[in-house]
C-alpha cells in the first residue's frame, strides 16, 4: 500500500448487454465490460523524490481491461463462458522494464441445472477456472493457481 500525493484520472468505461432469444426455450446472454483509465501520478515535478515517478501511470492500474460473459440458457443445462483481461501494469511508480507486469486473461466455463421441485429449488454448477491453466500474477511474485474446478449446490427452501 502507498499513499501517492495527487494523481490526475481520465478514461472511458464501456458496457454491452444484450440477451437474443431463438425461442421461448433457447436464449443467448452476452455482458462485455471495456475499461479505459489513464491515471497519472502528478504529485511533483520539482521535487527530487517523486520527479522519477511524475505523469507516470500510478502502479498496478492497467490502461486497458475488460471482460465478458457469454450463457446459453435451454431446458436441459444453462452454459457459461466467461473472460477477464487485464493490460500491463507496472509494479512500482516508475514506468521502467523492471517494473512491468505483463498483461493476462483469465477464461472459465461453467455447466448448470436448476430443478423445481414443489416449492424447493434445486441449483447445481460445475464450473472450470483458468480453462486454460494459464500462469500469471496479479501481483508481482504471487502467482495465481493453475486450472481449478467448483462444484455449487444451493437448496432454496420457502419461507
Amino acid at each position: 500500500m502507498q499513499n501517492i500525493g495527487k494523481v490526475n484520472i481520465y478514461g472511458a468505461d464501456v458496457a454491452f448487454d444484450a440477451c437474443f432469444k431463438v425461442n421461448t426455450k433457447y436464449r443467448f446472454f452476452v455482458n462485455a465490460t471495456y475499461s479505459f483509465q489513464k491515471a497519472l501520478d502528478m504529485t511533483s515535478q520539482s521535487d527530487p523524490t517523486y520527479s522519477k515517478v511524475y505523469k507516470h501511470q500510478i502502479p498496478y492500474t492497467p490502461k486497458h481491461s475488460g471482460g465478458g460473459v457469454f450463457t446459453f440458457e435451454n431446458p436441459y443445462f444453462d452454459l457459461s463462458y466467461s473472460v477477464i483481461y487485464s493490460g500491463a501494469r507496472y509494479v512500482l511508480g516508475q514506468n521502467i522494464s523492471e517494473n512491468y507486469l505483463e498483461p493476462y486473461s483469465d477464461q472459465s466455463i461453467s455447466f448448470g441445472k436448476e430443478i423445481k421441485w414443489g416449492t424447493v429449488v434445486l441449483a447445481g454448477k460445475f464450473e472450470i477456472l483458468n480453462l486454460f491453466d494459464k500462469q500469471y500474477e496479479v501481483v508481482r511474485y504471487f502467482p495465481m493457481q493453475g486450472r481449478s474446478y467448483r462444484v455449487l449446490l444451493k437448496i432454496s427452501l420457502p419461507k
